[in-house]
């Protein structure tokens, strides 16, 4: 479980879609064909079974419509797919053992395509956990030489998705970073994301998970614990949100994520004995003052609606 809380935590989130690049390389498809369609494809072959003979709903699936809102559609490996945003709930100390949030987005203005770019994303995300290393010698390949600290980053199904995206598509992309990867010689010596029993990279589903049918989803815990899950957009959309050019959706949709993301930590951490009962209540106090501080912005209005759920499930449960 959670063994302690570091001064600098990353509660975090990201969003991606079928990378249309990717599909035209590896389907060799015409550079001319419209992204929607390229991704149509790309669905289309990951949802077809794997029989050598072509089955009739093999042959059906040429023809089915995975661009309409609410379809469900195929998972696809996520080093063919492209991230469009990244969601932080930022925790530092500030001293006497007190705590501030920041809530912070990769692209943060959704007018800014620029900023939307991959590599953008990625370079600020990996470029940041970079930033917040101490204790960190280049010349030593395995930082023999003390106890490393670092950002702590908290996820759900990270290993398995969110961080796994950013390293693989840092590495499609020629992106270098040298100091993310730079691993300690024994895990109890500090930073390493590479490892998942590192206490600086923290999957909560691995920690929390059965196997197979028995892994809960974030929205199942989350709800479950009076927390939102869900809220309106559903991931299984962000390609069709990016397609119709509603990045602001996408982003709000992500910040929703990080919160309850960082929200189902503290529980956890509350569950390990990390804060106190009184303790838990103030670190989930820091959030609802989050909320109400950039909710006055017109950027963050979007948030009223996550207190108001998260207010009527913590109702629900009393």
């Amino acid at each position: 479980m959670i063994k302690f809380i570091a001064d600098k935590l990353w509660a975090f989130d990201a969003e991606w879609i079928p990378d249309p690049v990717a599909g035209r390389i590896l389907y060799k498809l015409p550079a001319e064909m419209p992204d929607g369609e390229v991704m149509q494809h790309m669905w289309r072959q990951a949802a077809k079974s794997r029989s050598l003979i072509p089955t009739e709903a093999d042959i059906a699936l040429d023809s089915h419509n995975f661009l309409d809102y609410g379809v469900e559609r195929p998972y696809l490996k996520t080093n063919i797919c492209r991230l469009v945003s990244v969601s932080i709930v930022i925790r530092r100390k500030v001293g006497d053992g007190k705590a501030k949030l920041y809530l912070r987005s990769i692209p943060d203005n959704w007018s800014d395509l620029a900023a939307a770019k991959e590599r953008n994303i990625i370079g600020k995300f990996l470029g940041g956990l970079e930033n917040g290393m101490e204790n960190y010698d280049e010349r030593d390949t395995f930082n023999s030489k003390g106890f490393r600290k670092g950002v702590q980053l908290i996820g759900y199904n990270s290993m398995g998705a969110d961080l796994s995206i950013f390293i693989q598509r840092a590495l499609i992309h020629g992106l270098p970073f040298k100091k993310f990867n730079t691993r300690p010689m024994w895990a109890k010596d500090g930073v390493d994301y590479f490892d998942d029993k590192s206490a600086y990279n923290i999957d909560m589903q691995k920690l929390v998970g059965g196997f197979g049918r028995s892994n809960p989803s974030l929205n199942e815990l989350a709800a479950l614990s009076g927390i939102p899950g869900k809220m309106g957009t559903d991931g299984n959309d962000v390609a069709l949100l990016w397609l119709d050019g509603k990045l602001d959706e996408i982003v709000k949709y992500n910040e929703y994520d990080a919160l309850t993301t960082y929200l189902v930590f503290l529980r956890m951490a509350h569950f390990a004995g990390i804060f106190t009962p009184q303790e838990y209540e103030d670190e989930q106090q820091l959030v609802i003052d989050l909320i109400a501080d950039l909710s006055k912005q017109e950027r963050y209005t979007h948030l009223i609606a996550y207190q108001e759920e998260w207010s009527r499930l913590k109702a629900l449960l009393q």
